[in-house]
């Protein structure tokens, strides 16, 4: 499989994993926008806790995350997520 291919996949799995998780979608809120990336918040119960750092990112993003991000603070109640953009 060619670069191009693998991260046409890697998309494709993302819209994919979105779409089984959009529902969550209710408890994320964009807090800030900065130079290359948009910070999140998403308020933490038994189903977002369940979600990975990919997963929150995926989330956060709307099933894109083409460029990755990081999930920024513990999770505590809320936890804070960065989506790298272009």
């Amino acid at each position: 499989m060619s670069g191009n291919e693998e991260f046409l996949a890697f998309l494709r799995r993302n819209t994919e994993r979105y779409e089984e998780i959009k529902h969550l979608s209710n408890r994320v809120s964009r807090t800030a926008t900065r130079y290359a990336e948009a910070i999140y918040e998403v308020v933490m119960d038994d189903e977002t806790r369940a979600l990975s750092d990919h997963d929150l990112v995926v989330l956060c993003d709307d099933g894109n995350a083409c460029f990755g991000g990081a999930v920024r603070s513990p999770r505590d109640r809320t936890v804070t997520v960065a989506v790298y953009t272009d």
